[in-house]
């Protein structure tokens, strides 16, 4: 475990999945990996799922890391899916969990449907096993991804999402999702600072300028995906917009195995700024 870990190491990973939604740490175990890779601050941002915060681990197993709930919510922009990232939020509040568990619900039936639709494309996946394979957690394609991989069905996750179940593919359903504003709106309402999640990956670029002044708080510059050159253009725009810095690895634990909690380090600094804006 860590020792005084604020002190001696100022990084920082503020974009994790456990086992409540798509990755396959437990909450010890992000700890356990945490405090290897150096870091001394984590947020565990699991999709459209706050559930992580209410186990008795979570009181009982943070040593010195320090822990900054999140949640990421998946919304829609200009046709495109965009991730939002909610920091400091208050989720576990009465008011906000029936909507969580509704969006939980959902995310379970569409992965239903898929199934469905595999089925007729000849891939069949015992439903039952997959509800013991994905247990209580918050169900998403890289769940179905996975599954089909230890079935034998594909060779990579890649195979899963480029041939049967990406966008524009056979098997894709889309979700039901908030658009942008409100997406914003609903995080902010539980206290949350909200911040677009891996730009890159969600083609922003073109739309950067009009997402700085929609209400969001943030921009996830450090990134695996981003090269050096991009995370400078998003420290620079962020610098110009008056926007605040995060930074993760998007770690799926073994579910996505490139990209492990610390491969991203965020630099201390970053987390004191957000830190302070929500004071």
């Amino acid at each position: 475990m860590l020792k005084n870990s604020r002190n001696m190491l100022q990084y920082a990973d503020l974009h994790i999945h456990s086992e409540f939604s798509d990755g396959s740490y437990s909450f010890p175990e992000i700890i356990s990996n945490a405090a290897k890779n150096s870091i001394a601050c984590i947020s565990i941002t699991d999709h459209e799922n706050v559930e992580i915060y209410a186990c008795p681990e979570f009181e009982n197993y943070c040593g010195n890391i320090e822990i900054i709930k999140g949640v990421e919510l998946s919304v829609s922009y200009q046709g495109k899916e965009v991730h939002l990232l909610g920091y400091f939020n208050n989720g576990l509040d009465k008011s906000v969990l029936s909507v969580w568990a509704d969006m939980k619900k959902e995310r379970f039936l569409r992965a239903m449907s898929i199934l469905e639709k595999l089925k007729e494309l000849g891939i069949n996946l015992d439903t039952e096993e997959f509800k013991e394979f994905v247990k209580d957690s918050s169900v998403s394609r890289m769940h179905i991804a996975v599954f089909m991989q230890k079935k034998g069905f594909i060779s990579s996750l890649s195979d899963a999402f480029n041939k049967y179940i990406g966008e524009g593919c056979p098997a894709y359903i889309p979700r039901k999702r908030f658009n942008f504003e409100q997406g914003v709106e609903f995080l902010k309402k539980q206290g949350a600072l909200v911040f677009l999640a891996h730009p890159v990956i969600s083609g922003l670029d073109p739309f950067l300028k009009e997402l700085a002044v929609s209400g969001i708080d943030g921009i996830e510059a450090f990134y695996p995906s981003h090269s050096p050159e991009k995370t400078k253009y998003y420290l620079d725009f962020a610098s110009r917009y008056n926007l605040l810095v995060s930074g993760g690895s998007d770690c799926h634990g073994e579910f996505k195995n490139n990209a492990n909690i610390g491969t991203v380090k965020l630099p201390y600094e970053y987390v004191e700024q957000i830190k302070q804006a929500k004071r």
